[in-house]
């Protein structure tokens, strides 16, 4: 991998972070709020700042986990 995908692929981690962020309705407080990490550690993610592995990867997970829970629910509003 070049330089410059790496870069691009990196990018697009935080604005995609965010976005999902966005989506999710959390804001970067609440979304620490549920992390053992700070608000700024988020913003750091979201700008694609240097943070140690531990704290990105543990940041994507919870937002991964609350996409996952939203998309189940989603499926069964209908029935409600």
């Amino acid at each position: 991998m070049t330089n410059i995908q790496s870069t691009v692929l990196k990018s697009s981690i935080g604005s995609e972070a965010k976005k999902l962020r966005t989506s999710l309705g959390l804001t970067q407080e609440e979304l620490a709020r549920n992390t053992e990490f700070s608000a700024k550690d988020v913003s750091l993610l979201e700008r694609d700042m240097p943070l140690p592995m531990d704290r990105r990867l543990n940041i994507l997970h919870e937002l991964w986990v609350r996409e996952v829970h939203s998309k189940s629910w989603s499926i069964f509003r209908p029935l409600l």
